[in-house]
């Protein structure tokens, strides 16, 4: 069986977030069990392509005009897993990964580049040499590409994830003229055009024949207008066709065990030492006070009220009352503003450190081996890594109770939940945690998390059985 995964991000080669994990991961794991799995990804203009081997060129027309694409390969690092990249010029190859800091999508022009890239790989897809038995489409990003094979006439059965449902990729019906005219004979979009606009996500998941999530929770949760993003309905059409698996995380990358960016590697049995001179380096590194009597809280994400940095903005007072915190990421402008404001004025109890214009891979590595407590508020979260991570390296998550984060952490045990979406009820949380780093009765919760397999072994049994499923439809 051989499955191609079509996608944004592929880590290490392209990452912004927990997308380009699974997507440097899966598929090695689904290698490992028997899949023949190959990854296609934009070829964006910053990649490095020394150690690539272009393999052919070929020309697709967009918007009236010939574009010429280059098709570069690789391996995934540390597999035999294919990777392959296209590249072009006026779409694919303009600016970085994502043209807002959020990673939502946030123009036309962004809209347009991943449509180039969809009829791309949908040509690439057509020719007998590259045929593959499933193809695996992430995110918006992707998901028209089910509609170009469909009108192509290409024989693929069609899997579509959802990562982020929110994100939905909301182009202008200019996009479709751009391709050729295809509303006035396709059902499914001229039912999406009657808004005067396409939902490329609504693409996916109308054409897919099985629609996975990445959570369990989470693909109940969609099906609500809680979460549904105005999808809802659609979804409870095809919730017999729908499927949460939760990811995993790379043991092979994520090991505090042999992590080169850790100051003093350690495992569960030598974790308090490790931990504790890990700490020391990164509020030295990061100019945090030293103060090992008090928790060390940390966050890592995209700065975006969806993350539940409203919350977190709203709880500081008494966060900073039991502890000190550093901040990881970039996002909303406004929230970058808020945290640096607040960092300024937290004479050295807090650090944010924005990614965009200071990053170190170091201190992602390093606030895992060295944080007491990880922060993740979401205000929904689909899956989530940042909670398997940190109870790897022995960081306590805190987080909101809703899709993965649910599904992996269990209050009390691994970590510390917290049921409504407020202010009141995450200072509630920390102050559960706090409390018991305080009297020296947070070690059971560590070894217990630090014990938990978060692997992708099991996940990736569960995507062949899906597969056997999908390719007998």
């Amino acid at each position: 069986m051989k499955v191609a995964f079509v996608a944004s991000e592929c880590t290490p080669i392209v990452k912004v977030g927990g997308l380009g994990d699974v997507i440097g991961s899966l598929p090695k794991a689904l290698h490992n069990l028997g899949v023949n799995t190959t990854v296609l990804i934009p070829g964006y203009c910053t990649i490095d392509y020394s150690s690539w081997v272009k393999t052919e060129n070929f020309v697709i027309h967009f918007a009236g005009e010939p574009l010429k694409i280059e098709v570069f390969s690789t391996q995934l690092p540390g597999s035999v897993v294919q990777l392959t990249a296209f590249r072009e010029n006026k779409y694919i190859g303009s600016g970085g990964v994502y043209f807002s800091k959020t990673a939502f999508s946030s123009s036309q022009d962004e809209i347009n580049r991943f449509v180039v890239f969809n009829e791309a790989v949908a040509c690439w897809l057509s020719k007998e040499t590259n045929k593959v038995d499933i193809v695996h489409a992430h995110d918006w990003h992707a998901a028209l590409l089910l509609h170009l094979l469909d009108d192509g006439g290409v024989k693929v059965k069609k899997v579509f994830t959802i990562h982020n449902l929110a994100n939905q990729g909301m182009s202008s019906l200019e996009v479709d003229a751009k391709l050729g005219g295809h509303i006035d004979h396709d059902k499914l979009l001229a039912w999406d055009a009657t808004d005067h606009s396409l939902d490329l996500m609504l693409q996916g998941l109308g054409r897919a024949d099985w629609i996975t999530t990445v959570s369990p929770t989470y693909a109940k949760e969609i099906l609500t207008p809680v979460f549904g993003e105005k999808l809802e309905e659609v979804l409870r059409t095809r919730e017999g066709r729908l499927t949460g698996i939760l990811n995993g995380i790379d043991y092979d990358f994520w090991n505090p065990r042999h992590d080169p960016l850790l100051k003093n590697n350690y495992d569960q049995s030598t974790y308090k030492l490790g931990r504790k001179e890990n700490r020391i380096h990164l509020e030295q590194l990061v100019g945090l006070k030293i103060n090992p009597q008090k928790p060390l809280f940390g966050f890592i994400g995209r700065l975006t009220n969806q993350k539940g940095l409203d919350l977190i903005l709203e709880s500081l007072p008494e966060i900073l009352r039991n502890g000190e915190l550093l901040v990881l990421g970039k996002g909303a402008p406004e929230i970058e503003n808020a945290l640096a404001q607040k960092a300024n004025e937290s004479n050295g109890e807090m650090v944010y450190v924005n990614t965009q214009e200071n990053f170190h891979e170091d201190f992602e590595h390093l606030m895992y081996g060295a944080s007491d407590f990880m922060l993740i508020p979401s205000k929904f979260e689909p899956c989530g890594l940042v909670q398997m991570i940190g109870m790897h390296y022995g960081a306590v998550p805190i987080a909101h109770s809703v899709g993965g984060l649910r599904d992996s952490i269990e209050d009390g045990h691994t970590g510390f939940l917290f049921a409504d979406y407020s202010a009141k009820s995450l200072t509630g949380a920390v102050n559960r945690a706090a409390a018991l780093f305080q009297v020296g009765d947070i070690g059971s919760i560590i070894e217990k998390g630090m014990s938990q397999d978060f692997s992708w072994g099991k996940s990736a049994l569960e995507y062949v059985k899906l597969y056997e499923k999908v390719s007998k439809l």
